[in-house]
């Protein structure tokens, strides 16, 4: 089972975050598991075949940045979804934030503390919120020629230790079917991928960003992308991308999801 679900909070006093939060919201993450079990946050943080069970958000609103931080002012509301991929850590997951929501326990966001104010995990609640079975969104893929995504936050790619910011088919559809195959029990076929090297956006409206972190910063593009499927790829593959790109909801795309970045949907006209 796939979930994305949304956690609200409020801030205790004034909190300055590096780039959309993403960093400090991972953090977080790992503090309210540990609170509840030592052992789920190893295995969540650790991942299983290199690839990460999870991925978070950064801050889902709107918010005017100064030098590249979000600033949160003392008593102000806020929120970030997290997505879990492997349908074993989601009771779990829950449950720790529950844990920490119901205790009212003080949390540490960045350089301030913050409250839990809510769980949002029913779908109507929160557009953000959404579930599903990997079978199931396999089975209602269809093999449309015409697969758009919108990138809501800064995507890029690590290859062989460099950061790629180029939205390339083959790397976007490499990161979903790595992700697909190392948690939804339904392994596809990575060869008729290298097709992939074949295609270009067919409409783009993107841009580059700078996403501050601690110690580095990552250049990534965000906005929305749109790939035609060509006479080369026949109904299976086709099926597949579009699955992967129904997918890309919940697994983000590229390089530190688990941060922030690379938060992706698919979005049709």
């Amino acid at each position: 089972m796939l979930s994305s679900f949304v956690i609200e909070f409020e801030t205790l006093e004034a909190i300055v975050l590096n780039g959309y939060g993403g960093e400090a919201i991972h953090g977080l993450f790992f503090e309210v598991l540990k609170n509840y079990s030592k052992k789920v946050a190893e295995y969540l943080h650790n991942g299983s075949n290199r690839q990460k069970p999870f991925s978070l958000s950064g801050i889902l609103e709107k918010k005017p940045k100064t030098e590249g931080k979000i600033i949160l002012e003392g008593g102000e509301k806020a929120s970030f979804r997290i997505s879990i991929l492997e349908e074993k850590l989601l009771p779990d997951t829950l449950a720790a934030f529950g844990k920490a929501l119901n205790l009212k326990t003080s949390l540490t966001l960045g350089n301030g503390k913050i409250l839990l104010n809510n769980i949002h995990y029913k779908e109507s609640s929160n557009l953000w919120v959404r579930s599903s079975l990997y079978p199931k969104l396999f089975e209602e893929a269809q093999p449309d020629d015409k697969i758009r995504l919108k990138f809501f936050s800064p995507t890029s790619f690590r290859i062989r230790g460099k950061q790629c910011t180029l939205p390339e088919a083959y790397l976007i559809f490499g990161s979903l079917i790595d992700r697909w195959n190392s948690f939804s029990g339904i392994t596809f076929d990575k060869s008729f991928t290298e097709k992939l090297n074949t295609i270009y956006p067919s409409q783009f409206e993107l841009k580059s960003e700078i996403v501050t972190f601690s110690n580095y910063k990552v250049i990534g593009f965000k906005g929305i992308l749109e790939y035609r499927l060509g006479k080369e790829f026949v109904r299976k593959e086709k099926k597949i991308l579009n699955t992967l790109a129904d997918f890309a909801f919940y697994s983000g795309i590229g390089y530190k999801t688990t941060m922030g970045m690379g938060q992706a949907v698919r979005v049709k006209q």
